[in-house]
């Protein structure tokens, strides 16, 4: 028997790292990286600088540590299984996929392993290269890679492929920032003397039925969000610049631009200083997220318009600046979204930082007719 490719090796080390956290866990308990004692520490404690990551859910072991356990092997012998029989694969592969899904009560394979595990079984689910399956597009963009975001117009399912990437990117995200908000509403207002400590020192992440309605809002508004910035973006291209760019080239390239979001996942796993909204965490994640959207956002107006640098980076600060006046003026205050947000006050501070996107915007040549290239 021998192994077929770099999309198995990937697979065969994600259920490795998978089975050996889940074991660890079994014989140690959730695994807690933190700048304090966990065992000696009470919340009192905690003062000045402090942070923690946790990989595994105390709140989902107990008496079904073991159970975990088992789902982990099962993971680990189907990937083997699959590594070296092609017969029934996508069967396999799909049971491999929802098995690495939930490694994550178990540390998810210090989280490498769950990612490796779920991109390269969903390859063998869609028969395509790593590169080209739909998690590795997205993870292909968040990299920046260039030749993601080429003839993007050209594809006929351009327009679906747009809504399923948008709706996958914010079901991962809602689901951080639920469980993150949870954490933090209960920290604050604990349901009982318990609860705050086992998040802050014992690494608990608590489900609640509140994340499954965040996680909904996420979805339904970030569909029509993405359409008015699509809009608008578009309307940037082909009235302002004088582009003959598609809607669906445009529809696909922002909804590759949110990649990064997907990060936002891991949100509930990390904590630094009070998990409150305060002005370093999560805020500095937000920021580190969103600013990586917009780089890659500038990359796929340059790619997919085959326009300069300059002038994509021009178009990406106009076609924001006008989504964010309609997002700032209509979207938020008439469908407040639950979870974490970020309103910029007072008012003058938005109206200036708007005029200055604009600004920069005609700067770098957002106004400029564009030239096609023949």
């Amino acid at each position: 028997m021998q192994i077929k490719n770099a999309r198995t090796i990937m697979l065969v080390i994600g259920a490795i790292l998978i089975l050996a956290n889940a074991i660890w866990i079994t014989i140690s308990g959730p695994i807690i990286f933190s700048s304090y004692d966990a065992s000696s520490l009470a919340i009192s404690d905690l003062k000045g600088d402090w942070g923690r990551i946790v990989f595994g859910m105390p709140s989902m072991l107990g008496r079904l540590t073991y159970v975990w356990l088992l789902l982990a092997i099962a993971d680990f012998a189907l990937a083997f299984m699959l590594s070296f029989r092609e017969k029934n694969e996508p069967y396999v592969a799909t049971l491999v996929l929802l098995l690495s899904v939930v490694s994550i009560t178990m540390g998810g394979g210090f989280i490498i392993g769950m990612i490796l595990a779920i991109v390269s079984s969903l390859g063998f689910i869609e028969k395509k290269p790593l590169k080209e399956t739909f998690i590795g597009t997205m993870l292909r963009a968040a990299r920046l890679d260039s030749s993601v975001f080429e003839k993007l117009g050209q594809r006929a399912d351009a327009l679906k492929n747009a809504v399923y990437i948008i709706v996958f990117i914010n079901i991962m995200s809602g689901l951080g920032n639920g469980l993150y908000v949870t954490s933090a509403q209960q920290i604050i207002n604990p349901t009982f003397a318990s609860i705050a400590t086992n998040i802050l020192i014992k690494g608990d992440v608590l489900p609640s039925i509140t994340v499954g309605g965040i996680i909904i809002s996420y979805i339904g508004l970030a569909v029509a969000k993405w359409l008015i910035f699509s809009a608008v973006l578009y309307f940037v291209l082909t009235k302002v610049v004088g582009t003959n760019t598609r809607f669906e080239s445009v529809g696909l390239a922002v909804s590759l631009a949110y990649s990064p979001i997907l990060i936002q996942l891991f949100m509930p796993l990390v904590l630094f200083n009070q998990p409150v909204l305060t002005g370093t965490w999560p805020v500095a994640f937000f920021f580190l997220t969103n600013i990586w959207m917009g780089i890659t956002l500038v990359l796929a107006i340059r790619k997919s318009a085959d326009l300069s640098t300059s002038k994509a980076l021009g178009v990406t600060f106009l076609a924001s600046s006008l989504y964010y006046a309609i997002n700032y003026t209509l979207i938020q205050p008439n469908f407040p979204l639950q979870g974490i947000n970020f309103i910029i006050q007072p008012v003058d501070i938005t109206e200036f930082m708007l005029t200055i996107a604009v600004l920069l915007g005609m700067f770098w040549g957002a106004f400029a007719r564009h030239e096609q290239r023949r």
